[in-house]
């Protein structure tokens, strides 16, 4: 008898569809005319067709510094759906084993100049879609706000929402995901237009106001010049105890202290893990120069300082800043990737990561890093089965 796989889940439901309105005009300065729209939420056990954000968007923008042109901070495989790959879902038959899709909320939301629509679903890692205001419907704004991982940034894609279906789709739950579609309705109700834009005055009466950070954070994120953010970070970090992170203020050139303040802008000082939320942000924006060899002298130091073999290898860094829940367990993963390093085939690697674990207070003994490797093995091989001992 053939075996068969269980059915794909679609991710887990739970996620709901929130519209949110802002003006962007008064309504004198409007526009008469507005659009309605269908939107809809589903959950997927597939991908659909699509292409990805990147290759829809026209322009890249954001509130920090100059984005890169390849990459976004959008879940890697979100797509763009235009009017043909909407069709092509809408007509895929639902299929228990393969294509099970289901339908989380559905919203009617109007769009006219002047005023702006955003679509968000929540909880999840799906960008909010943004549309209307200045552009209209003709043009879509995939909105990733700032946090300790990076700026906020906006994907503006062409694309007349008002007269052809178009979708977003946002990976999640095995191969499936979130998929946003935005269905053209004809002209919206003068009632319904009246109604957002009483509703969008009223959310910005309502919105939460954000309590100014503490002073030592109000001086880091306005200091200007080298001489003024160095001790400004340095003070901000003192109370934290994030030796690393220090080392890194010191070792910094201007251009790496500018990225480290921008980088503050997106955490909670009042967060439990603030100490490692500030430190990890920190070594987030010294990834791109260390895959780019633009470290200074000062800043190659610290780095193989704080991080032994690491430090040459940007990948394993951003992994383990991922899979860190606090500097502890960072800590650890760094110890156990310069153990690793250990066994590497390159002799300066070697030296670097047993020179790191001995300043840590982890000896090997017997190693020599440039000793024959049934040697080094077999001192490594003693050393794992002393400290790997059931005890």
């Amino acid at each position: 008898m053939a075996c068969h796989a269980p059915p794909t889940e679609p991710p887990a439901t739970g996620v709901t569809l929130a519209v949110h309105y802002s003006r962007t005009a008064p309504d004198a300065a409007a526009a008469a005319e507005a659009a309605a729209f269908t939107v809809e939420l589903h959950a997927l056990s597939f991908a659909p067709d699509g292409v990805g954000v990147l290759q829809a968007a026209s322009v890249i923008a954001s509130d920090r510094g100059a984005p890169f042109r390849g990459r976004s901070r959008a879940p890697v495989g979100t797509r763009w759906l235009d009017s043909a790959a909407v069709a092509a879902f809408v007509d895929t038959p639902s299929d228990a084993a393969t294509h099970r899709r289901e339908l989380l909320d559905r919203r009617r939301v109007v769009a006219t100049a002047g005023l702006r629509t955003h679509l968000v679903a929540a909880p999840s890692s799906m960008p909010t879609l943004a549309f209307g205001g200045s552009h209209a419907p003709a043009i879509a704004t995939l909105v990733t706000p700032a946090d300790e991982h990076g700026p906020r940034e906006e994907l503006a894609i062409p694309a007349d929402l008002a007269a052809e279906p178009h979708g977003l789709f946002a990976p999640g739950g095995g191969n499936g995901g979130l998929l946003l579609l935005v269905l053209p309705a004809g002209r919206a109700d003068p009632g319904a237009v009246a109604a957002a834009r009483a509703r969008a005055d009223e959310e910005r009466r309502t919105a939460p106001h954000a309590a100014a950070p503490p002073p030592p954070w109000q001086v880091a994120l306005t200091a200007v010049g080298e001489a003024n953010r160095r001790p400004a970070l340095l003070a901000l970090l003192g109370p934290l105890q994030r030796p690393r992170a220090v080392d890194l203020v010191l070792a910094a050139d201007e251009r790496q202290l500018i990225a480290m303040t921008d980088a503050l802008a997106g955490i909670d000082p009042t967060a439990d893990d603030v100490g490692f939320r500030v430190e990890r942000a920190c070594w987030r924006t010294w990834l791109h120069r260390i895959e780019r060899g633009e470290l200074t002298p000062a800043m190659r130091a610290a780095a193989t300082r704080q991080l032994g073999a690491v430090a040459d290898d940007p990948a394993t860094l951003a992994l383990l800043l991922q899979t860190s829940a606090d500097g502890t367990t960072f800590a650890r993963h760094l110890r156990d990737e310069n153990l690793l390093a250990l066994d590497d085939r390159s002799a300066a690697l070697r030296t670097t990561a047993r020179d790191w674990l001995a300043a840590c207070g982890v000896a090997v003994p017997d190693y020599d890093p440039l000793a024959d490797r049934a040697a080094r093995r077999r001192a490594l091989r003693a050393f794992r089965q002393t400290t790997e001992a059931p005890r």
